[in-house]
């Protein structure tokens, strides 16, 4: 009898005896037959002829009887063995044993199981064979390691990944003329809950039969009348966390790609950048405001019109908003960059401004603070410092927060016209200060802070952290050996400049200092915080950009 008859045979007989089987020789399971490419088969194909005949013989015995007599017959081989058969036996039995739950799991119980590995061991788990990779690359899985991490720091092992903007997307939708690019729809910083996480997914879909995973590297750019019929195409979530862990490898270790822009005669006071426009503003003391293209690093448009410095300035999807101490606010009009509106009323210089929509708040020197209603055409004023208001912030357009140089920062109610609270403490004039709500909420040297958090820069050189909600000081930063001219903050760092050239990057649930940046040759005036750069104005006239994913190859790679 040869041995393909003697395998066929016993594959016969399990499968028509029962059909209960054991994991071992379950149907579709490759250990169930014997082929003939197998060790074992090989073994048996060496011997001689009647050898070979008896070993099969005895196989087909055992395989053919019945299983109350199998432990019987076991127990009498290993009773005729000798010890170095009893050795290798025992050392053969190893193997046999192990069985791969994942594999064999119902796959919702397999991505259970995964789900409770860290990134790195799901990588690893991925290589271990095909079907575990297509397991640990579950999308199930990868967006719930998302959800732990994007935007926020995981609870278990204390790493946080940036948000990223959709840059990548508008990308992909196709490179149009500059002005209509200023024209497009903007989401800006996204600071919403998981649900807004799937606004970063979306890709235009691949070419017609394309086999490979586009990316933002590899995939053609459609002509924007194809763009409209193109299906969606969602990114894996896997690429997305291997995308964001690069630039918070990068944020950890000070990794980073320097840029400088020139074209200022005088100091840097305000700054705003769009990421997903590429499109940066500054105004300086020379009077103007310059318009740069970052993905030229090169200035497009020099805007005049001030009388004085400009210390105030942000954009959104279609206007430009500037302050000066000319005690005039202008209106732009992106597309054009004509002025459009010019609004009068300050008594004294403005030094600061901030918009949400058609509400402006504005800031100036005799320590008022007006707010505008650009769509009725009317302001009213906020009176209680008693100096120099340097920064307002409009809070979800109910409430407004200020700083001013009579050392405190004060929190508004916009309905009311009312002071809700006064935050004191610092013993300087306060520059700089940024309230801050995230979707979760943060924590700072061990204390959790659900109302959000409100961060303060001061000529006493510290930077002092705050409970939005309570008014309570939570933490204060000591860094800078001079004044402190501006900080901005996210879910994960806070970023300060000061008189003394630097540029410090804290790391805002411990409250310590990561590192340093420098390059100024004079103060550093204002800065701004993206999840990918930081970019500071300086009183040396120079724009410095820190970008901290200056490569962008890896998305080109297949992810491991």
């Amino acid at each position: 009898m040869s041995s393909t008859t003697t395998t066929q045979s016993v594959s016969t007989y399990l499968a028509a005896s029962d059909k209960h089987f054991c994991y071992r020789h379950r149907p579709g399971n490759s250990k169930a037959v014997t082929n003939s490419s197998s060790p074992l088969s090989q073994r048996l194909e060496a011997l001689s002829a009647k050898d070979k005949e008896t070993v099969s013989q005895i196989w087909n015995l055992f395989a053919t009887a019945p299983r109350p007599l199998r432990p019987l017959i076991l127990d009498g081989l290993l009773d005729n063995c000798c010890l170095p058969q009893l050795s290798y036996m025992a050392g053969a039995l190893g193997p046999l044993l192990r069985v791969d739950f994942i594999s064999n799991a119902p796959t919702e119980i397999a991505i259970g199981i995964l789900q409770y590995l860290d990134a790195k061991s799901l990588c690893h788990a991925a290589r271990t064979c095909s079907s575990w990779r297509k397991l640990a690359d579950d999308d199930i899985i990868w967006h719930r390691m998302c959800e732990q991490h994007i935007d926020r720091k995981c609870k278990k092992c204390g790493w946080g990944l940036p948000l990223l903007d959709n840059k990548r997307r508008n990308h992909l939708l196709g490179k149009r003329s500059s002005s209509a690019r200023r024209a497009e729809d903007t989401q800006g910083r996204i600071d919403a809950g998981s649900n807004d996480l799937a606004v970063k997914r979306m890709k235009v879909g691949p070419p017609e039969g394309a086999t490979a995973v586009p990316t933002a590297e590899t995939t053609p750019i459609p002509r924007t009348d194809e763009v409209a019929t193109r299906r969606p195409y969602k990114r894996p979530w896997k690429e997305i966390y291997a995308e964001r862990l690069v630039v918070e490898r990068n944020w950890r270790s000070g990794t980073f790609a320097r840029t400088e822009l020139l074209g200022h005669t005088d100091s840097v006071m305000c700054l705003h950048y769009d990421e997903s426009k590429s499109l940066l503003v500054t105004g300086s003391y020379d009077y103007t405001i310059r318009v740069w293209d970052t993905d030229t690093m090169q200035c497009i448009k020099v805007l005049t019109g001030h009388t004085r410095c400009v210390r105030g300035i942000q954009m959104d999807d279609n206007k430009m908003v500037s302050g000066s101490m000319d005690r005039t606010l202008r209106i732009w009009n992106l597309k054009t960059f004509q002025c459009i509106r010019i609004l009068e009323g300050h008594a004294a210089g403005v030094v600061c401004l901030h918009f949400n929509d058609k509400m402006l708040a504005s800031g100036s020197v005799d320590g008022t603070i007006r707010v505008w209603n650009l769509g009725a055409g009317c302001c009213f004023s906020l009176a209680g410092h008693r100096d120099w208001v340097n920064k307002v912030q409009i809070l979800d357009k109910k409430r407004l927060i200020s700083c001013s140089d009579d050392s405190s920062i004060k929190l508004w109610d916009l309905d009311t016209r009312a002071e809700l609270r006064s935050f004191n403490g610092h013993v300087g004039q306060i520059q700089g200060m940024q309230a801050f709500i995230p979707h979760s909420a943060p924590r700072v040297d061990g204390i959790t802070l659900p109302g959000g958090i409100l961060i303060s820069g001061s000529l006493d050189n510290t930077i002092k952290i705050w409970c939005l909600e309570t008014g309570a000081e939570i933490k204060t930063l000591f860094g800078h050996v001079e004044g402190v001219w501006c900080a901005a903050v996210d879910s994960l760092r806070i970023i300060s400049g000061g008189q003394d050239r630097k540029v410090i990057v804290w790391d805002i649930e411990r409250g310590q200092k990561m590192y340093e940046l420098t390059g100024h040759g004079g103060a550093v005036n204002c800065c701004q915080m993206t999840d990918t750069k930081v970019l500071t104005g300086g009183e040396d006239g120079a724009i410095r950009i820190w970008d901290f994913l200056p490569d962008t190859s890896f998305m080109s790679r297949p992810v491991a």
